[in-house]
């Protein structure tokens, strides 16, 4: 079973207990009586919450050493978002487990917006000698140091190729100062 469906069955399982819990037993005596337990339960389903969010929102952003200027980018788009609000209204008050998916995916297209940049100034051209050749020069390949890969231009996916022998240099276009 993967890990993500394992994290969300996990949420759905104590999102219905808290869900019971609220539906069957008074506030008062929720926050009373049974406080220790109850206080348990909402930091786990919190816990469960950012959990899964940050599973279906985040996963699959590969940064570098970089990335300082992204990650301020990205946390500043989701405070301006307010995703935590709606996300805890989705769970604790709407006890809603499609509306926080339906949150992780806005979220995720949100940061893949101002990921691509980002990820596109890590792409570069993979010059071999051979690309140099003046008799019979071969096309370079397209090569992103963040994921280690190349694009195949035939599948129209990157993938792992190992790289050749006799080493290569990385041509990297940077836009002119002032331009994103």
């Amino acid at each position: 079973m993967e890990a993500g469906q394992n994290l969300r069955e996990t949420l759905e399982n104590t999102l219905a207990k808290y869900k019971i819990n609220r539906g069957k037993v008074p506030l008062a005596e929720l926050e009373g009586r049974y406080k220790k337990s109850y206080d348990k339960l909402k930091e786990e389903l919190k816990q469960l919450t950012n959990d899964y969010l940050l599973e279906i929102s985040v996963k699959g952003f590969k940064i570098g050493d970089d990335a300082d200027e992204l990650i301020e980018q990205m946390q500043k788009r989701i405070h301006d978002s307010e995703i935590g609000k709606r996300a805890g209204a989705a769970i604790f008050k709407n006890y809603s487990l499609s509306e926080l998916e339906a949150i992780g995916a806005e979220v995720k297209q949100m940061l893949t917006e101002i990921y691509n940049p980002y990820f596109d100034r890590h792409c570069c051209l993979y010059i071999r000698p051979e690309n140099l050749d003046p008799e019979n020069p071969k096309t370079p390949w397209v090569y992103n140091d963040l994921i280690d890969k190349f694009w195949s231009f035939d599948r129209e996916c990157w993938e792992t190729r190992p790289k050749p022998e006799g080493g290569a240099t990385l041509m990297f276009i940077r836009p002119k100062e002032g331009e994103t």
